[in-house]
């Protein structure tokens, strides 16, 4: 077995396993099935077994409660309590996990969490989220929690179903902590251009440190979190983006090119009309917030954040439904050269040349199908657009919630209370923008100090930075 394990983990930080799996008869079960399933589980057992899965050795797996949770999702259990107590002696918080806990409306005591299986799975799942959230004053946990229109568990809109046999995708969520870890745990990563604190500037490394988890659990499971209404929601796409079913591997030789190139073609021809009515609702965001052009800012967030110059679709994202359309012709150009029934030597070079073409022209487009999995396209009354829950409807609204690094969605309810629709992505959303009312720098001859500020820093140049933040609201979900 250890052996069998070293030979994955390798595999695992060389970030080839998934292409090894995509050989696989069932290959297209990768996307959702037994495959991932998988995939999944033997990720997990790497992780728990070697901790470190950075190729450059720079992290470790945080062996807590919630990661080990948040790893073992898509595993199946006979008794959905197990999906808990399966992994519970495995964290190394598991003894010191505890939550708050009522007797009618007076709070008593911490209560430590402990393994129980007269509990029902809701009781369960409430009390392991309060027990996370109270242990580790952090809200992480509820990232994992997302409002299911067809759910029949009678859950609080702020606690995950973990025994859901089909999670949704928690993007940009790593179960990893520094190896030569200083100080204490963050609420926020560093900025994906910093190595360590000290490069940060002095505003969000305060704002870091004031922003933190705010938060109360009542007495009838509810959760009052501490923010900011940021925006709301003005249009939504009518599906989510359409999840490619397969992992292709073109060629002349493939025996089954005929039927992955008819599954290509459906997959390209859903994209196509999904793009047409992004790219409708993206023109109401024009001028777009942060100034980027409307292509420019469409494309990054269809690409996740990361675009190349190079990689853009050459007459720019607005043409990206022509663009997809350009990719299905290539395609068929594949098919009408492989399928020739001249088989010789310029037939093959006319094929290779048609693939290539073919490939070149998939790989200009964004990487819509990772990116956006899951996720409907928005846009907002503040011209912002972007990627939301699939239980997201028009009106709700999009927060920035103290101690949670990205926007979150919430559902006004009656009497004053909010369902959690789930976390979002909106393109340009910075938190400390969001969370600042105005800053003002004391220059050279100003005698008096500025007043009515929350926090005060200095700029390289070493003058006096006054920042004020915006007044705050508390949101109690149900």
């Amino acid at each position: 077995m250890n052996l069998f394990l070293k030979l994955i983990y390798s595999l695992a930080r060389a970030e080839i396993l998934k292409s090894v799996l995509a050989f696989h008869p069932n290959r297209h079960e990768l996307s959702g099935g037994p495959l991932k399933v998988a995939f999944e589980q033997l990720s997990f057992l790497v992780k728990a077994k070697f901790e470190n899965m950075d190729f450059f050795m720079q992290h470790k797996f945080k062996r807590t409660l919630l990661n080990f949770m948040a790893e073992t999702r898509w595993a199946e259990a006979t008794n959905p309590l197990d999906k808990i107590y399966g992994v519970f002696s495995l964290a190394s918080d598991a003894r010191t996990l505890g939550y708050e806990h009522f007797c009618g409306d007076k709070l008593l005591p911490q209560r430590p969490f402990e393994i129980d299986y007269k509990l029902t799975k809701e009781e369960l799942f409430t009390n392991v989220t309060k027990a996370i959230i109270c242990t580790s004053r952090s809200l992480e946990i509820l990232r994992f929690a997302r409002y299911e229109p067809n759910s029949t568990s009678n859950l609080p809109s702020w606690v995950a179903d973990w025994a859901n046999p089909m999670p949704h995708v928690v993007h940009d969520y790593l179960p990893v902590e520094p190896i030569n870890k200083n100080g204490s745990h963050s609420w926020r990563p560093l900025p994906k251009s910093s190595e360590t604190p000290n490069s940060w500037t002095a505003i969000p490394c305060e704002i870091t440190n004031r922003c933190g988890a705010y938060f109360r659990i009542g007495h009838e499971n509810t959760l009052t979190v501490t923010g900011i209404q940021f925006d709301t929601i003005k249009t939504i796409s009518s599906q989510v983006v359409p999840q490619d079913q397969s992992s292709y591997s073109f060629g002349p030789q493939n025996k089954d090119f005929t039927e992955e190139a008819r599954e290509c073609h459906h997959h390209l021809e859903l994209l196509k009309v999904w793009s047409e009515e992004c790219v409708r609702q993206a023109q109401t965001c024009t001028p777009y917030p942060t100034g980027q052009s409307l292509s420019s800012a469409l494309w990054s967030m269809l690409n996740g954040y990361d675009t190349r110059k190079e990689d853009q679709v050459p007459d720019g994202c607005l043409a990206l439904p022509q663009a997809i359309e350009n990719v299905q012709v290539t395609l068929g150009n594949v098919e009408k050269q492989i399928h020739s029934k001249h088989a010789d030597a310029l037939s093959d070079v006319l094929g290779c040349a048609a693939l290539s073409n073919f490939l070149h022209r998939l790989s200009q487009l964004p990487k819509m199908s990772q990116t956006c999995l899951a996720q409907k396209f928005v846009t907002t009354q503040r011209r912002y657009m972007g990627l939301m829950p699939e239980g997201a409807k028009v009106g709700d609204i999009v927060c920035a919630i103290y101690g949670c690094a990205t926007p979150v969605v919430l559902r006004s309810y009656e009497n004053g209370y909010f369902r959690l629709i789930g976390h979002g992505r909106v393109h340009g959303f910075d938190f400390d923008n969001a969370v600042i009312e105005s800053t003002f720098t004391r220059r050279k001859g100003m005698r008096k100090s500025r007043k009515g500020f929350t926090f005060m820093t200095f700029d390289p140049a070493g003058r006096k930075i006054y920042t004020l933040l915006k007044e705050t609201r508390n949101f109690t979900l149900i």
